[in-house]
């Protein structure tokens, strides 16, 4: 079995780059750890944290994951420039994730808005007596006023029209006897 030092002194080139003097060092910890599994340096314990943090890193499914694999690993995050660089492009990829995901759920948002939007505007040109709205059963249509079967307490009530909405997608709220318009992003 091979000694640390033979190791290193073995993968020199793998791990080590010198730099303009002879001095400067810069040391790959990632390459240097391969080498040393490599060999047999290293025991199975070390070897198996270093795994599990690669696969902690690596398949973390969101930036809280990812931020509970720092903690768990830091040890050898902070010496290691290979890991440094897996978990710098995992978060670089979870971030644009999480921005594209963001983006779409605006955009459904935005679509249901319309949806609704659409909905409320064809119940609105279509609104005629016997029909259900949000507040009852609409009694008459008398120009721009409907004549609605308010809930218990209230009784018939006179609505604008552009006050109507179809049963569903809006709540029926008096206070003191007068009517709250619900407050919808459409």
């Amino acid at each position: 079995m091979a000694t640390p030092a033979s190791v290193i002194t073995n993968t020199l080139f793998a791990p080590i780059a010198v730099l303009a003097h002879a001095t400067d060092v810069v040391v790959d910890t990632g390459k240097l750890y391969e080498a040393a599994v490599e060999s047999g340096a290293l025991n199975g314990a070390w070897t198996e944290f270093y795994l599990a943090a690669q696969q902690g890193i690596g398949t973390a499914r969101s930036l809280n994951d990812l931020k509970t694999a720092r903690v768990q690993y830091d040890a050898i995050l902070s010496g290691d420039e290979s890991l440094k660089r897996l978990y710098e492009d995992r978060e670089a990829k979870l971030r644009q994730a999480e921005r594209e995901s963001q983006k779409l759920r605006e955009q459904q948002e935005n679509q249901e808005i319309e949806k609704r939007r659409v909905a409320v505007a064809r119940f609105r040109r279509t609104v005629s007596a016997g029909m259900d709205s949000h507040c009852g059963l609409v009694l008459s249509v008398n120009g721009p006023v409907a004549m609605v079967q308010a809930p218990a307490g209230v009784g018939q009530y006179g609505m604008r029209i552009s006050e109507l909405y179809p049963v569903g997608l809006a709540s029926c709220r008096f206070i003191n006897g007068v009517y709250q318009r619900p407050n919808i992003a459409y």
